[in-house]
C-alpha cells in the first residue's frame, strides 16, 4: 500500500506511471487507485516488494512516495501510511558534544528515536 504525501490531488494514472517508472519493476505490478493520493500496489515478484519497502527516499514530482507492506487481514480503506524514516545529520558540532548522549537528548524531542548511525564517524541520527 502507498501514498504521495502532498497537500495538491495528484491524478492515480500519474501516480502509477511514475512510481512504476520509479520502481524499475522487474515483472510488474497491480495498481488500485483509492482516496486522494492513496493506492494499493501488489507486486507480481518478491524482489520488487523488497525494493519499494528497503530502498531509498522515493520522490515523485517532489512528493514523498511512502509503502507500508498490508496484512492480507488489514482494510486498506482504514489503514494510515503517515510515517517515513529520516536521516538527520549534525554538521559543526563542538567536539566536547559529540556524544550519544547528546544526540539522544536532542532526538527525544522528535517522536520516535530509533538508533545512532556510525558512532565513531559523524554520529549520524536515523529516526
Amino acid at each position: 500500500m502507498g501514498r504521495v504525501v502532498s497537500s495538491k490531488e495528484i491524478s492515480s494514472h500519474s501516480i502509477k506511471a511514475n512510481a512504476t517508472r520509479l520502481l524499475q519493476l522487474v515483472i510488474g505490478c497491480k495498481f488500485q487507485p483509492m482516496v486522494t493520493n492513496k493506492f494499493v500496489i501488489t507486486f507480481n515478484h518478491r524482489l520488487d516488494l523488497k525494493h519499494a519497502m528497503e530502498g531509498c527516499l522515493w520522490l515523485l514530482d517532489k512528493n514523498a512516495l511512502l509503502f507500508r507492506d498490508l496484512n492480507p487481514r488489514e482494510d486498506a480503506n482504514l489503514v494510515e501510511v503517515n510515517k517515513m524514516t529520516i536521516i538527520v545529520r549534525f554538521h559543526h558540532v563542538p567536539t566536547k558534544k559529540r556524544s550519544v548522549e547528546m544526540i539522544t537528548q536532542i532526538a527525544n524531542r522528535t517522536e520516535t528515536f530509533v538508533e545512532v548511525l556510525n558512532e565513531k564517524k559523524s554520529l549520524s541520527l536515523h529516526s
